[in-house]
């Protein structure tokens, strides 16, 4: 008989700490951010490129024949140095959690580099070389950014870049994405069944406790 008693009272300890848990979910935010290039070149066809470089301290992950080589200070502020061979791209990402904060700012992603002008006359300034200055080489490049928790979701496209490049300095115009908030039908309840569960739970184990023998 103790054993069963022992038993619920765990049980209802383990869906009051449920009920906590989806109660933080509700609160905490999930902040992601993602940084990702894409170059279109011939295979065999060499190349460096100055890109716009995110505000992040983590390192990309390549998939191609690519390195992406730091930063480099041009006339047109500090750009990511990234040389290649051929189509390759990289992507730049991060999750980081935040209580509270305005949603719509925590989703605009990172900040980059390379930004020029003001409002729909806005450029990237981005700069090529490569082996072959008549082969055609292309970027593509995104800005996305995400916060959200249990109960609501804002997903936001930042600027981001797209377009053939010529040897030497290009300057492409900033593409701005639209921003798209989920609400969950019923926000601020996933914690309540949990909650309900475990007090009926304790509620019974303290009873079948009372009744048990000394």
């Amino acid at each position: 008989m103790m054993f069963r008693v022992s038993a619920l009272l765990v049980a209802a300890l383990i869906l009051l700490a449920l009920g906590g848990a989806t109660t933080l979910g509700s609160v905490l935010l999930q902040v992601d951010r993602r940084y990702a290039v894409a170059a279109q070149a011939p295979v065999g066809l060499t190349w460096t490129l100055w890109l716009p470089s995110p505000a992040t301290a983590e390192g990309p992950v390549i998939d191609g024949s690519m390195n992406v080589d730091g930063n480099i200070e041009t006339s047109h502020g500090s750009l990511l140095n990234a040389t290649g061979s051929g189509p390759a791209q990289f992507d730049f990402q991060s999750s980081t959690y935040a209580f509270g904060g305005d949603r719509y700012l925590l989703s605009r992603g990172f900040d980059v580099t390379g930004l020029e002008g003001t409002g729909a006359n806005r450029t990237f300034a981005i700069w090529r070389a490569s082996s072959n200055s008549a082969a055609n080489l292309s970027v593509y490049g995104i800005v996305t950014g995400r916060a959200g928790n249990l109960d609501v979701s804002t997903r936001c496209g930042g600027p981001g870049f797209n377009g053939s490049l010529v040897e030497g300095w290009n300057f492409l115009p900033v593409l701005i994405g639209d921003c798209v908030t989920l609400v969950n039908a019923f926000p601020g309840m996933f914690a309540i069944p949990f909650f309900l569960a475990g007090g009926i739970v304790w509620g019974v184990a303290g009873r079948r406790r009372d009744r048990t023998p000394g």
